[in-house]
């Protein structure tokens, strides 16, 4: 899975907190799963990671920072054609 194709499902993933996040960071990892990993901030230093598996299988969604952080907030399937 190439980047172009990975981040619109990070930022379909955060839904509505596109609208106070922005993209930070992206990187690439294959240990030990092939996954983008996409780092969004705020001004008020809350940040989520999305990690966008490339196996078309799975998105995680995880609060990285702030006051209110907690580990993994959130494993879903990646829906849609062909997925």
């Amino acid at each position: 899975m190439l980047l172009p194709e990975a981040y619109p499902l990070a930022l379909g993933a955060l839904g509505s907190d596109t609208n106070q996040f922005c993209c930070v960071q992206s990187l690439w990892s294959a240990t030990p799963f092939e996954k983008w990993f996409f780092l969004f901030a705020d001004t008020n230093g809350t940040s989520k990671g999305v990690s966008v598996f490339c196996d078309k299988k799975k998105i995680e969604i995880y609060n990285v920072g702030g006051t209110n952080a907690s580990p993994r907030l959130e494993t879903r399937p990646i829906a849609g054609p062909n997925k």
